[in-house]
């Protein structure tokens, strides 16, 4: 008995540290609970944690795990204000909000010791270099299952159309299991089209982003430090390929964040010659395996003409010249408002020094698109052009416009993080009191915890 107890006291820990690293990112994100009053749901990955928390608990007051005192004071600290905030949200600020719900709040609160607990048990694992040799192998094992499913994602599709006679033995996809949708979020699985944003096992493309970046620059810097040259070209290979599959979700921001924080970690670990080569590489493979993506990083600032009545209300974009109909020449062509959360093209833009404005008595010919509720009211098709004309005098002025991801945050998500900060300055609105997506976990952070929480959140990192 004695001995299974020792056992269990080296190895359990590990065992499930281990299995964690593996589960959470390869099991589909099907639900099993739902959280009420959203479309959130427990899943069985949140069941295996609290088992795992429980045990390092026990194993804790037992005296069998260590605990990090100097971090855990810093995220005990950050834990400590969002309950503070939790607190003074449900008594004075959420009460006076629509759709809050405490519950919703408290879960949100949770979910925030959830992420990080799990620090400190694999913490208490880490006893030699060889624990810290097997993660890494247990790492590069779950990563190479997330590459494979990513890429049978994003490539069956596209061969099943070439070759059907070779496939058609096989009616399957690698499903994705996304939770950004109500709809999707109750385990539907989907088969993505050829060229749609891949998120292999994850709960949405953003998703998978994020893990990757946080794991490239580990595998990057492995591939650097090892001494065998088979290591070096084994695990580059699948640095290589988490590139790839980062460039297939097509998220810009998370792009951005992976040359940061290589050229951080090449930093770090003193190999600034790499820096250039590892750039090109990467601009090379996004041009190469995702030319859309690259469109994006090009189309997300560009010239272009707005057009506004005298009153200085915007009323869309000007199409160039080539791309007016000859039926409407002499006359402006615009492009009205995009049906999508009600955010015009053209309505995010900077405007550019010396640019004078130019009058134009004239029709100004509005093609809109329409929104599926549009299209219903007017017995339409879904996505119809509808044509309107207007006229009077018309301001035209040439500015750089961003694009729809950008309006949606400058106008929407941003601001709306802004306005819970304001209502309680030190300790923020509290969690649940912004919107699903904020897309910027720091204005996340101001917004719901104040500055006491972002600050907290910070000195966790500085620690």
């Amino acid at each position: 008995m004695k001995k299974l107890l020792k056992l269990f006291d080296t190895y359990s820990l590990k065992i499930l540290v281990s299995f964690l690293l593996i589960f959470t990112v390869l099991y589909p994100k099907l639900p099993t609970f739902q959280v009420i009053h959203t479309w959130v749901y427990i899943r069985l990955e949140d069941l295996v944690i609290l088992s795992t928390v429980i045990i390092w608990i026990i194993q804790l007051f037992r005296r069998k795990a260590k605990f990090p005192f100097a971090l855990g004071l810093s995220i005990g600290s950050y834990w400590l204000v969002g309950l503070i905030s939790v607190i003074f949200s449900i008594i004075f600020i959420g009460p006076a909000l629509a759709n809050y719900f405490p519950q919703i709040a408290i879960l949100h609160f949770v979910r925030r010791i959830e992420y990080m607990v799990l620090f400190f048990v694999a913490f208490s694992t880490v006893r030699s270099m060889k624990d810290i040799r097997d993660y890494l192998i247990i790492l590069s094992v779950s990563l190479i299952g997330i590459i494979s499913y990513g890429v049978g994602q994003r490539y069956y599709i596209y061969l099943w159309e070439k070759f059907p006679q070779f496939f058609k033995s096989f009616p399957f996809c690698f499903p994705s299991f996304q939770t950004g949708n109500e709809e999707f979020a109750k385990g539907i699985p989907l088969c993505l089209p050829y060229g749609a944003r891949i998120t292999s096992t994850f709960g949405g493309h953003y998703d998978l982003a994020a893990y990757l970046v946080l794991i490239i620059p580990i595998i990057l810097g492995v591939a650097l430090s090892f001494k065998k040259y088979l290591s070096k070209i084994l695990t580059f290979t699948l640095f290589i390929a988490s590139v790839i599959l980062l460039i297939f979700t097509a998220s810009r921001i998370s792009f951005a964040a992976y040359l940061v924080a290589v050229i951080s970690t090449l930093i770090l670990l003193r190999k600034k010659l790499f820096i250039i080569p590892i750039l090109i590489l990467s601009i090379l493979l996004l041009m190469i395996f995702n030319e859309s993506t690259a469109r994006r990083f090009l189309s997300t600032i560009r010239l272009s003409s707005i057009v506004t009545n005298n009153q200085g209300q915007l009323i869309g974009e000007a199409l160039p010249q080539d791309l007016r109909n000859k039926i409407f020449e002499n006359k402006i062509i615009i492009q009205g408002p995009q049906p999508a959360q009600n955010l015009p093209v053209g309505s995010g833009y900077i405007g550019l020094p010396d640019q004078t404005l130019q009058v134009a008595t004239s029709v100004a010919v509005i093609k809109k698109t329409l929104s599926a509720q549009e299209a219903k009211r007017l017995k339409l098709s879904a996505g119809s052009i509808h044509i309107s004309t207007i006229s009077g005098s018309f301001l035209i002025k040439q500015v750089l416009i961003y694009d729809i991801s950008f309006t949606t945050r400058f106008q929407a998500e941003w601001p709306n993080a802004w306005k819970a900060f304001l209502r309680n300055p030190l300790l923020g609105s509290g969690y649940s009191t912004i919107t699903l997506a904020t897309d910027n976990d720091y204005f996340r952070a101001l917004g719901e915890t104040g500055i006491l929480g972002l600050v907290s959140f910070l000195f966790i990192f500085l620690i």
